[in-house]
């Protein structure tokens, strides 16, 4: 696996969610400690929703 098989989600229900990310307004927060740690803007983007909306196109086709 790599980074095109990860999508970041904001349906916490149910879910354990580390005290540091709250809820989904500290999906931000992920996304800048991916940046400080080197994912370049591509990367990040992918994670945030492109890998979502990749494979969401290709379901619908």
């Amino acid at each position: 696996m790599g980074v095109e098989h990860v999508g970041l989600g904001s349906d916490f229900d149910g879910a354990t969610i580390p005290e540091a990310v709250g809820d989904v307004r500290g999906l931000r927060d992920v996304l800048a400690g991916l940046e400080a740690r080197g994912f370049d803007r591509p990367t990040r983007e992918a994670i945030a929703y492109g890998n979502w909306r990749r494979v969401l196109a290709a379901w619908w086709n």
